[in-house]
């Protein structure tokens, strides 16, 4: 529809004590998933909410009055509130829009109702927003948006043999992708050792993403399986794989299903994704196989399938969302171009977020 100047900045990354709070949440997930789980219930309340973004308004704002956007895209639950009430301190009218990346569950930070938009990954999302005082109006249910590189094919016949060899796997065995999103959360190693010895003649790709400390345990264990660290391909690795085993990330379930890959749920995070757990049981697309048993299961009855379930794959083609990216950003560059109410000026976008992710914005700034 357009073109917009994009901008990435992130408020958690100052030395303050609620940013680097924010920026243990990597370590947390990794190392204690209870003790996070138990946080995430804690803080499930407008009053933690609300207290949180007060705490974060003071750097919102000064961001936002040097960049002085056109729109202010969130992506992380504790920026939009902030976003918020830092634009009414400096009696600017710029709307805020709001990516929600959880499938069900909202948690209480999602549901701040000031924003202009609300863009829901799933119609129960969307449901959910607007039954907790969210304006429906302001509400779409467009889906996730993945990127492109997940719909290349269906990873058959000779493009599945050119991109295994581009990638180092033999074209003749079967591939299985072990992943715990971009910290590298959720018991990967067990996962291994159980696919290693159920499957013994297929290959195992571990992809520990910003883990350093199992990347290198594993590779330095002896088995014989593939090890990654963080990649920027994850793409060509999903399509080179016949299963994907994985936790239970909202965006992870998202590319599975855009790749057309068998899903097996190994863990799912206290709170933050019991909601994208039971979006994947209930929508039919996969199964949870924590390590032990139910992984052995499940392994075996998707082998005695070549690893194409129809079931699963029909359910995927169901829900799927092949149009996220382009209808939301249609969406956001129309309501920019509303906002400054002058056509034939290009908008621009300040996306905040770093590892964690952040906020965003549509401004006078540059690329």
């Amino acid at each position: 529809r357009g073109a917009a100047k994009v901008t990435v900045t992130d408020p958690f990354e100052g030395p303050d004590l609620l940013s680097r709070i924010v920026r243990l949440y990597g370590a947390a997930i990794v190392r204690a998933p209870t003790l996070w789980g138990i946080a995430y219930r804690v803080t499930d309340n407008q009053r933690w909410v609300t207290a949180i973004a007060r705490a974060l308004e003071g750097g919102v704002a000064r961001l936002l009055g040097q960049q002085r956007p056109d729109l202010v895209i969130s992506v992380h639950p504790l920026c939009h509130g902030a976003a918020i009430r830092a634009l009414k301190r400096l009696g600017l009218d710029i709307p805020v829009a709001v990516m929600v990346t959880d499938l069900l569950d909202i948690h209480a930070s999602w549901q701040d109702c000031g924003a202009a938009l609300y863009l829901a990954p799933t119609a129960e999302a969307g449901r959910e927003m607007v039954a907790a005082g969210c304006p429906g109006e302001a509400v779409y249910s467009l889906g996730l948006p993945v990127a492109d590189d997940f719909r290349m094919g269906d990873g058959s016949g000779e493009d599945m043999a050119r991109l295994r060899a581009e990638l180092g796997l033999d074209s003749k065995r079967p591939v299985v992708l072990v992943s715990g999103g971009g910290e590298g959360s959720g018991p990967l190693e067990p996962a291994a050792r159980i696919i290693v010895r159920t499957l013994p003649h297929s290959q195992v790709v571990v992809a520990c993403g910003r883990n350093e400390r199992l990347r290198r345990s594993l590779s330095t264990k002896g088995l014989p399986v593939r090890v990654l660290g963080f990649v920027n391909n994850m793409a060509r690795w999903m399509h080179a794989s016949d299963v994907v085993v994985a936790k239970a990330g909202a965006l992870t379930v998202a590319e599975a299903v855009a790749a057309r890959r068998p899903l097996l749920v190994m863990s799912a995070l206290p709170g933050q994704e019991k909601g994208n757990l039971r979006f994947v049981l209930e929508s039919g697309i996969g199964a949870y196989a924590p390590p032990g048993p139910a992984l052995v299961r499940a392994l075996r009855l998707l082998e005695e399938q070549d690893f194409r379930p129809a079931l699963w794959l029909e359910n995927m083609s169901r829900v799927d969302r092949p149009g996220a990216q382009e209808e939301i950003a249609d969406l956001l560059l129309a309501t920019a171009e509303t906002a400054t109410n002058r056509p034939s000026r290009v908008p621009a976008m300040a996306s905040q977020g770093g590892g964690q992710g952040g906020f965003g914005a549509f401004g006078d700034v540059s690329r």
